[in-house]
């Protein structure tokens, strides 16, 4: 008899010999199942004989999937990686109820103070349960993993548990109930539903904090779910924390790329759990945080941005190396500058130069007409630069600016300590007409329009001093009117107005325009006569404003 040396003949018997290992060790397990059921009959607790009959049925499950291994049919299946991975994963989740449910009956015998034995034989019994783990690992074609670690006891990790409400989403029923357990008592709030499906239909409508995913389930499986999680802006920033009987590098691996915040291997070390879960809380909270801050300064940016296209002035900052970084709408109207460089991202000498371009300044101290740069030679253009940016980048005091349309503009700048500097540009255009009116006020008469006594001894005092300084003649005459008072008594002011107005402007036609006529007050009016020759050109002009003014004046008959 000739025996197969094949390599499927030498892994399928590898892979038997491993099953035989699996169904060996877990014989100590049952055995010690039967030991801690009678031990415990004597314990009157429903929620410990309902855990003990999962036990039971954990251990059911485990040793069926080891019998079906001795099937023919199913010698041939394990040799495919895949199928072969689903094993393994049964056999851990099944493994793995054991033990979780083993705790449960630990937590709840130290609850009710029972005998310390017994806790002593739910701790022999998860101990040999965990041992069979190793095994299970081993039961990779052609490969025997090394031993993983059981991990070290994290408990003084521990010390600030955060909690939160998680979503559970595993197929198998046993793992939901022992997810849920634990967690409840840490103070989680929990929902647990059995498929990716129910999972995205529930978080239509709820939010949760995070989500304890399964792998491999019917209908949709932890890969897909986790796609259709990141996928979704509302979903993506959900925490997930893969928890499966897989051991499988590659799944591990694709999960993380998929966007798992963490994965941990079936079955779960409580305290590990706990610490992943927490960590996975203390990211979403300072995520949220973050997220929640980042809205606050959108939302405040939002709130300025309005206010500041919404006043009156001219507003633009520039950023330290002086590039326009942000205005509102008036500083645009008042700078129409600012579309034809593009917006944003230019300096304010550039703005400067684009304004004097397109004729934007009302050309002050210069002999040219508004936008006509043509007129303005290169020296006059760096001039006016120089003066503007000067104010701009030294900015001590606000400055005046004329711009061609007529509009006055008052520009006051701060610099911000290291970050540029904030530029306010108001218009004044109508305090500047009060400023003008009340200026001519001052010097001239309300009723006439005359140069009023001031503006005249003013005009008269600077004449005085030129002649001392040069040969210069110069005249004044006095006129009054005779009977006016009469006038007013008769006819009324209003009359009397209207021949003080009739009078100023008769004198006003019959002088030089570089003449001055000027109204002292009731019916006194006098004449500055500039650059004269003789005594007789006085007269000339006396005589001559005298006829002009003649002696009546008609109004409405």
């Amino acid at each position: 008899m000739s025996i197969d040396y094949s390599n499927e003949n030498r892994e399928k018997a590898y892979l038997l010999s491993t099953v035989g290992r699996l169904e060996s060790e877990f014989n100590q397990v049952t055995e010690r199942i039967t030991n801690f059921k009678g031990q415990l009959s004597t314990i009157q607790d429903d929620q410990i004989q309902t855990d003990l009959k999962s036990v039971e049925a954990a251990a059911e499950r485990f040793n069926k999937i080891v019998s079906s291994c001795y099937e023919p049919e199913e010698q041939s299946r394990l040799l495919d990686d895949a199928h072969l991975r689903e094993i393994r994963h049964d056999m851990r989740a099944a493994v793995g109820a054991v033990m979780g449910y083993v705790e449960l009956i630990q937590e709840a015998l130290e609850d009710i103070k029972s005998p310390p034995e017994l806790s002593q034989i739910a701790t022999s019994l998860h101990k040999t349960a965990s041992g069979i783990l190793l095994t299970i690992e081993a039961f990779i074609v052609g490969k025997v993993l090394a031993e993983i670690d059981e991990g070290d006891d994290l408990f003084d990790y521990l010390q600030d548990l955060i909690t939160g409400n998680i979503l559970i989403v595993d197929d198998c029923p046993q793992k939901r109930e022992l997810f849920s357990r634990k967690l409840k008592k840490m103070g989680h709030n929990i929902v647990a539903v059995e498929g990716g499906n129910q999972a995205l239909e529930y978080l239509k409508k709820n939010d949760v904090d995070i989500i304890l995913l399964d792998l491999f389930m019917p209908g949709m499986n932890g890969d897909e779910m986790l796609q259709k999680l990141k996928s979704d802006e509302r979903l993506k920033a959900i925490p997930v924390l893969v928890v499966s009987s897989s051991s499988d590098m590659d799944n591990i691996i694709k999960c993380i790329r998929l966007g798992a915040d963490d994965y941990l291997p079936m079955p779960v070390n409580n305290t590990l759990l706990h610490a992943r879960i927490n960590a996975c809380l203390t990211r979403k909270i300072s995520r949220d945080r973050e997220l929640k801050t980042l809205d606050d300064l959108s939302e405040a940016r939002q709130r300025l941005s309005t206010a500041i296209d919404n006043i009156d002035e001219g507003f633009a900052v520039f950023n330290s190396d002086d590039i326009l970084v942000t205005c509102n709408n008036r500083f645009t109207e008042l700078y129409p500058s600012v579309k034809s460089l593009g917006g944003i991202g230019f300096s304010y000498e550039d703005l400067v130069r684009e304004n004097i371009k397109l004729g934007v300044y009302q050309p002050e101290r210069r002999n040219v007409s508004s936008g006509d740069e043509g007129s303005l030679n290169e020296k006059e253009i760096e001039d006016w630069v120089s003066l503007k940016v000067g104010y701009h980048q030294n900015p001590t005091r606000a400055h005046i600016d004329l711009l061609a349309s007529g509009t006055w503009i008052e520009v006051i700048e701060n610099k911000i300590p290291g970050r540029g500097i904030v530029s306010v540009h108001k218009d004044i255009s109508e305090g500047k007409k009060k400023e003008k009116r009340l200026e001519y006020l001052a010097l001239h008469d309300g009723l006439t329009g005359l140069a009023n006594r001031k503006n005249f001894d003013d005009a008269l005092q600077a004449l005085v001093e030129d002649s001392q300084k040069e040969e210069l003649k110069f005249g004044v005459v006095f006129f009054d009117l005779d009977g006016f008072k009469n006038v007013n008594d008769t006819l009324g002011h209003e009359f009397g107005d209207f021949l003080l107005q009739t009078v100023a402007m008769a004198l006003t036609e019959n002088v030089r325009e570089t003449d001055l006529i000027a109204r002292f007050g009731g019916d006194e009016f006098a004449a500055l006569i500039i650059d004269i020759n003789s005594q007789e050109e006085m007269v000339q002009v006396a005589e001559r404003c005298l006829k002009a003014v003649g002696t009546e004046v008609e109004k409405d008959g």
